[in-house]
């Protein structure tokens, strides 16, 4: 409690003390005032000195997570873009220092690796930053241990499993890209209909339908999202009409948008397009009407048998935090998860003003993304 005093001269000496009320239930603050009552000079110097003496409550599993050993990390983000991450979390924690080990692979290499090692009695992950949908493969063989962090409540519950297996991180919008050379502001397809417009016959590229992976699932969630039947069945047959060109990496459509190699990108990741534009390169993001900011969410999740619980929940509650999320919205380029972010240089609400985020693929399209590749590739899609 802050007290404040002011002296009203001449009179009566009356004191007026403005408190400070915490409604924490109700989430909101109370002003009020209390009675004119002079405490005495004693009382005052006691209460001083209590107040000066007050210290912090310390987290009691700090104390245990240094008598612990290493956290094993497996993740596909960037390597440097986590040793941002590590190093502000070990500022804050220094007696934690060293106990981090960071492995960098891709998601699937992760689920194979985990899956491999467990099987084989090996050691594994203590913990792991993946894409949502190898999250969702690794929750459903049931490898999560359930933590619920304090942090949750200041997310969507759409960013995080209500059992506390896995939270969102960092986030991945998809969406559309256009080289700005070669499309004007005015000829920026305002709809889906016209992305497939003739005029850019020759010009599209697309992340492949039949790797059941980013552009498989965009595609498919688009429909479940927000498309009919024939408005998604002439996307589709659009894209076969302008010969559009498949890619097998998303980052590399991108890539060609920049060099003008192609007019039009699908499935792009705005990160890509938002790193590109900030060193110079002709590129834009942009949505046609309609569709959502469709998100795939990199989560974060604690390993059942994790060897060191008490700082991979200390890790967890900061990278879910203000202050780390405020560390992942300055890393060039990534998109923090906790909504309403400030201080940071990105975010995708000021990235795509009035976007409505969307999570991607929902637990249906994810377990029918190999059937669906394997639909496409029937239908003449590479």
């Amino acid at each position: 409690m802050k007290s404040y005093s002011r002296g009203i001269a001449k009179a009566q000496a009356a004191t007026i003390i403005v408190a400070l009320i915490i409604a924490g239930a109700a989430g909101f603050y109370l002003i009020g005032t209390q009675p004119q009552n002079q405490p005495s000079t004693s009382q005052s110097s006691t209460q001083s000195s209590t107040q000066s003496t007050t210290q912090p409550t310390i987290d009691p599993r700090l104390a245990a997570a240094k008598g612990e050993g290493g956290l094993t990390i497996y993740s596909s983000i960037d390597v440097a873009d986590f040793a941002v991450i590590q190093k502000a979390f070990e500022v804050k924690y220094p007696d934690l220092a060293g106990k981090i080990t960071f492995l960098n692979m891709r998601p699937p290499e992760a689920y194979s690796r985990i899956t491999s090692e467990l099987q084989g009695g090996k050691p594994t992950a203590d913990m792991v930053l993946l894409s949502y949908t190898t999250a969702q493969q690794l929750q459903k063989d049931k490898l999560f241990m359930a933590y619920k962090s304090k942090e949750l409540s200041g997310y969507s519950p759409s960013l995080y499993d209500a059992n506390g297996t896995w939270a969102s991180a960092i986030l991945l919008p998809v969406g559309f890209g256009y080289n700005t050379q070669l499309v004007s502001k005015a000829d920026v397809p305002k709809t889906l209909s016209q992305v497939t417009d003739t005029k850019w016959a020759g010009k599209i590229e697309y992340h492949t339908l039949i790797g059941g992976s980013v552009g498989t699932q965009y595609v498919a969630s688009m429909k479940e999202c927000c498309l009919n039947d024939a408005d998604y069945n002439a996307f589709l047959s659009g894209l076969k009409n302008v010969n559009a060109k498949p890619s097998t990496s998303v980052s590399a459509i991108s890539d060609d948008l920049a060099k003008g190699e192609v007019a039009i990108g699908v499935a792009v990741y705005l990160h890509d397009i938002t790193r590109l534009k900030g060193q110079g390169a002709p590129v834009d993001f942009f949505l046609p009407q309609g569709i959502p900011l469709l998100t795939v969410p990199s989560t974060i999740s604690i390993m059942k048998g994790v060897a060191s619980p008490n700082l991979a929940q200390l890790l967890e509650d900061y990278i879910l935090s203000v202050e780390g999320q405020k560390v992942i919205g300055n890393i060039d380029v990534r998109f923090p998860a906790r909504p309403a972010m400030t201080g940071v240089k990105y975010s995708a609400e000021t990235a795509v003003p009035g976007a409505q985020i969307k999570i991607f693929p929902s637990p249906d399209i994810a377990a029918r993304s190999s059937a669906l590749a394997a639909n496409f590739k029937t239908m003449g899609f590479g």
